[in-house]
């Protein structure tokens, strides 16, 4: 009941954080673009820093030839303001000389009045007075030309200074510039890591989104689930109170017998062994019919015909007619031996003494493949054969106790069948397992002898091939 009043504020949980996932990653979608762009403005900002780079380099080799050359015309100005200063020394000179030229002419006119009247003289004067407004002139345009170059000196060398401020000034931009393309780059590696790592987030932001909307699905049906198991112990309550009113009254007899015997116990006999041996009779009897065939192996030629066979089967026949004739033989003599000699009891004589026979003939059918297909070999590979089946078989113990090897291999070898049918024939049981025992037996049986026919039969051809070769 707890559980199914706290769902809710769970399932409200949940459906924020589904909520809250998908605002996440429309956020993330957007600040990857905004990044996108960061890193674009970034590479655009990194050229240009290069560019201006390249410039002011280029600007500081241009500013320090400038310089070069501003000094070096700073220095023909000096000396030019020098030559006008000189040239304006003579010049006032002259002006004094033409002046001084002017007022002797006059003196000179006033002192011979008769050379008022000479015009050549009065040329000279006139010329002489010309000469001397002239050297004014200069004079005041040497002197406007002095001051002029006093000017020109001051501006070159604020000119020359302010150079070298600027040429100063342009080497610490462009180490600036330098600083600011590295930065720059930095800046462009960091913002592509940035890009790279929201990348990231949005891919685990999107698996987050699509987590939480599996969890609110997925605690929507676990809430009904609660419901639904709210309703069912309420209901278990109910039948469970009424089961208790319902509960006969118990005196403490019964209750002592209820607590110390919980389970009844009712044996079944399946069949009637009263003798360890007569338990362990169908194992031994099937291990020396077997091994009574591997030695029959050795004693009888299973592979060379008595005479020339007119095909595959006939060779076939006339060795396994040899071959049963002396496993009927043993198969007596073991029933004998267990009958009159050991005393075992069965429930049908005649049916025991036929289901021996037939394994027998079974484990003849196995040996002769072997022993005509491979010889030697095939003695070994039966041996190994007969290994495995005494340990899968349940004849000594039930085959569940052994490892899980023998235990998917009982139920494909001749001897587990052999074994548990001879023991319904000594113990009684049920029938029924007992005749699809015999079935498979007979199965292996015919197998095995159509196998060895078909290799006689190959070997009967391929020989007579090299006859008519």
């Amino acid at each position: 009941t707890t559980l199914n009043e706290k769902s809710g504020n769970v399932q409200e949980g949940t459906d924020k954080l589904a909520t809250g996932s998908k605002d996440l990653n429309k956020g993330m979608t957007k600040a990857n673009r905004g990044v996108q762009s960061l890193v674009e403005g970034n590479k655009k900002l990194s050229t240009g820093n290069e560019q201006l780079s390249a410039g002011l380099e280029k600007l500081a080799e241009g500013a320090t030839q400038l310089q070069v050359g501003t000094t070096q015309t700073l220095g023909g100005l000096k000396q030019l303001q020098k030559g006008i200063d000189t040239s304006a020394t003579g010049t006032k000179k002259i002006q004094a000389g033409m002046a001084g030229l002017a007022e002797g002419l006059k003196t000179y006119a006033q002192a011979h009045p008769e050379l008022a009247k000479d015009p050549y003289y009065q040329k000279i004067l006139v010329t002489s007075e010309q000469l001397t407004g002239g050297a004014g002139q200069l004079a005041q345009g040497q002197a406007e030309l002095s001051a002029g170059a006093n000017q020109l000196v001051a501006g070159q060398t604020k000119f020359s200074d302010g150079m070298t401020t600027l040429n100063q000034n342009l080497a610490k931009a462009s180490d600036s510039s330098k600083k600011l393309s590295q930065g720059q780059i930095l800046s462009l590696n960091g913002s592509q890591k940035l890009q790279q790592g929201l990348q990231s987030l949005q891919v685990g932001s999107s698996k987050l989104g699509r987590g939480a909307t599996d969890l609110q699905v997925g605690f929507i049906h676990y809430s009904k689930g609660v419901k639904e198991a709210n309703d069912g112990g309420n209901e278990l309550t109910k039948k469970l109170q009424k089961a208790s009113n319902d509960a006969p009254n118990l005196n403490d007899g019964q209750l002592s017998n209820a607590f110390s015997k919980p389970i009844g116990l009712k044996q079944e006999k399946l069949g009637h062994i009263n003798k360890y041996g007569t338990g362990f009779a169908p194992y031994f009897l099937a291990l020396g019919l077997f091994v009574g065939a591997l030695l029959m192996s050795i004693v009888i030629d299973f592979y060379t015909p008595s005479g020339e066979p007119k095909n595959g089967v006939a060779w076939f026949i006339g060795k396994f007619v040899i071959v049963a004739s002396v496993g009927l033989i043993q198969a007596l003599i073991v029933d004998a031996v267990l009958l009159k000699g050991l005393g075992l009891t069965v429930q049908s004589v005649p049916s025991f003494i036929g289901l021996s026979i037939l394994i027998s003939f079974t484990f003849i059918s196995i040996v002769q493949f072997l022993v005509t297909s491979m010889g030697n070999p095939g003695r070994f590979i039966a041996v190994i054969f007969l290994i495995l089946q005494l340990a899968s078989s349940s004849g000594s113990y039930p085959v569940i106790l052994s490892p899980h090897f023998f235990q998917a291999i009982s139920q494909y070898l001749p001897m587990t069948f052999a074994i548990d049918a001879l023991r319904y024939w000594i113990a009684g049981g049920n029938h029924t397992f007992m005749v699809e025992d015999i079935i498979k037996i007979g199965i292996y049986m015919i197998g095995f002898m159509l196998l060895t026919m078909l290799y006689l039969t190959l070997r009967f051809q391929l020989k007579m091939k090299k006859e008519a070769v």
